[in-house]
């Protein structure tokens, strides 16, 4: 997302720097495509040992959290008053600048300190509220009313990324790592980064990137594929 992390850095390194959103090219087919990374978050998951006693507890946990996502229960406004919200004659204000005491220029995201990742939110939700207000409409709920404080650019490449909800690609692949991904997915995962890197600063040329999945194939990419594969018909039988 413009100006989100870790894009912030190119402004604190160069001010005149300019960071704008803008909505995936199309190909010579007229298509257009990106990847996702997994159906979960990252490909990241929570395990608990085996005969752990307080699955209840750990339910009830999460259950409470959604209450920020349906804007329900005690989570109703934000997670804590004076740090993600403010109540300001009986209404939740969510401009910081507006909080009783202190000022303050940023409000804190207590969500970070859950036992998540990040917040869990219901799938394309928040970039939906970000098109909503990018549209020019008021905002309604308290998602939105946080979205709404955010700068122009950030608002406009969560609008776009709504946008670019049907070219998402999201690896199916759940599984553990394959045999191959275990000893040559670090060396393919290093050279898909750098090469693409080369190619967004100039030091190679677009060509290079057929070059690139020749190579990835001949290093692995091959077996790795041929393994993905057959983990997902193995689970569709």
């Amino acid at each position: 997302m413009a100006e989100g992390w870790p894009l912030g850095d190119v402004k604190s390194t160069n001010p005149d720097a300019v960071l704008e959103a803008y909505t995936l090219p199309v190909g010579q087919d007229g298509k257009s495509a990106r990847f996702m990374n997994s159906l979960n978050e990252g490909g990241k998951v929570m395990m608990f040992r085996k005969g752990f006693e307080h699955m209840d507890a750990f339910f009830h946990y999460f259950d409470k959290i959604y209450d920020r996502i349906f804007e329900t229960g005690e989570f109703e406004h934000g997670f804590f008053e004076g740090y993600d919200y403010a109540m300001v004659d009986g209404e939740a204000v969510y401009d910081p600048t507006k909080f009783p005491t202190p000022p303050l220029d940023q409000a804190a995201t207590p969500g970070k300190y859950t036992l998540f990742w990040n917040i869990p939110e219901i799938p394309l939700k928040s970039s939906e509220d970000h098109h909503f207000i990018y549209e020019g409409n008021e905002p309604e709920t308290s998602a939105q009313k946080v979205i709404a404080q955010s700068s122009e650019a950030q608002i406009k490449a969560g609008a776009l990324n709504y946008e670019m909800r049907d070219i998402n690609t999201p690896s199916l692949f759940l599984g553990a790592p394959t045999e191959t991904m275990k000893s040559r997915g670090e060396n393919l995962e290093t050279l898909e980064l750098e090469t693409f890197a080369k190619i967004i600063y100039g030091e190679y040329s677009i060509d290079k990137f057929d070059e690139f999945v020749e190579e990835y194939y001949s290093k692995g990419g091959k077996d790795i594929e041929k393994e993905v594969n057959e983990w997902y018909q193995s689970i569709n039988k």
